[in-house]
């Protein structure tokens, strides 16, 4: 289980949910896209870029920037979490056109197999990562928490299938 020593002061108001807690090792994690405001989406004279957030129920998260300049990157992401072909936006697409072509992606579900690697700069740490592997899955309001499991690759290998 990954670890991370952020702020996990819990008020009245959010005891309900687990404290968020970034990403730092390599394995399978559950993740949902969590949904952007359209006010987040940067757009600059030749493209629009936006950071996506993903979660799992446990608070494990991280962010990922995107860009129309790559449509393929957004196309791939949004195939892969509605298990549907999307025709690729085209290229330097604006904030607009971006923030509807991921919508059908949004609040989905995914095992999704990742690679992280650390940089520092400004002696801060900042964690990069690839997506190596991206299964849509269905889960129903009735899942628990503790269907929902995370992998490190150094210390147990996933099972052939995560339970639902």
């Amino acid at each position: 289980m990954n670890t991370n020593n952020q702020n996990n002061n819990t008020t009245a108001t959010n005891q309900d949910r687990p404290s968020l807690c970034t990403i730092t090792e390599s394995g399978i994690y559950r993740l949902r896209l969590c949904n952007p405001k359209i006010e987040k989406i940067t757009q600059t004279e030749e493209d629009a870029f936006v950071k996506l957030f993903f979660l799992g129920e446990s608070g494990l998260c991280l962010s990922k920037k995107y860009t129309t300049k790559y449509p393929m990157q957004i196309a791939t992401l949004v195939g892969k979490l509605t298990k549907t072909y999307k025709q690729p936006l085209k290229e330097g697409s604006d904030a607009k056109a971006l923030y509807e072509y991921i919508q059908p992606a949004v609040n989905k579900w995914a095992d999704v197999t990742l690679e992280v690697s650390t940089s520092e700069w400004n002696g801060k740490i900042y964690n990069k990562y690839k997506f190596l592997k991206i299964d849509a899955v269905e889960i129903n309001s009735s899942d628990s928490i503790n269907s929902i499991k995370t992998y490190n690759n150094s210390e147990q290998t996933p099972p052939e299938a995560l339970p639902l």
